[in-house]
């Protein structure tokens, strides 16, 4: 019995985990949650990659910190 394909699939499993979980403890840290000042929304590019919301929040940063109340919540449990 081979063990070279479970052990794969465990590490493929361990970055499925590790990745959202390591851009949610860090992103809000590298993030710019600042509101532009004409509040008007943009369309991806140009500093927004996920574009930003009707608001003109960034949505990349509003999912970071997300993640991260979501983290800390769970945390509590």
């Amino acid at each position: 019995m081979s063990t070279g394909g479970s052990t794969r699939r465990a590490a493929g499993g361990a970055l499925l985990l590790v990745v959202p979980v390591a851009a949610a403890v860090v992103g809000p840290l590298v993030t710019d949650a600042a509101i532009p000042s004409d509040g008007m929304p943009y369309a991806a590019g140009g500093g927004h990659p996920l574009g930003t919301d009707a608001l003109g929040r960034d949505v990349l940063t509003l999912v970071l910190r997300g993640g991260a109340s979501a983290l800390a919540w769970h945390a509590q449990r």
